[in-house]
């Protein structure tokens, strides 16, 4: 990634500024669920239509795409890898809403 950082760069704040392509990026995050959604049903054995699997994968989906977006709106300048690990961090802790609306701390605890 290091190596190809501003062209990765550069691409992701195409997608992120310009409408056109941003409409083509919510057709590829569908996309992207449907392959996840067919590789974990593949696994676990169930439907990859449930309800559950499609949930889940859109979050993961979801959280990449918004990790993307902080990454673009703060110029690059952060790691991208740490902010998609503060982005998959939130999803696997099951963040509340009402965390958000009091303030607390976002990331869930550190394993022990």
């Amino acid at each position: 990634m290091e190596k190809d950082r501003d062209v990765v760069y550069a691409r992701s704040r195409l997608v992120v500024e310009e409408p056109d392509l941003r409409a083509r990026g919510w057709e590829e995050m569908e996309k992207a669920q449907a392959f996840l959604s067919a590789m974990v049903a593949a696994r676990t054995g169930r439907d990859p239509d449930d309800f559950e699997i499609r949930v889940v994968m859109m979050s993961l989906v979801g959280a990449m795409m918004e990790a993307t977006r902080e990454w673009v709106r703060n110029e690059g300048k952060e790691d991208l890898g740490g902010i998609l690990s503060r982005a998959y961090d939130l999803v696997d802790g099951g963040t509340r809403l009402d965390a958000l609306a009091s303030g607390k701390e976002l990331r869930p605890p550190a394993s022990t």
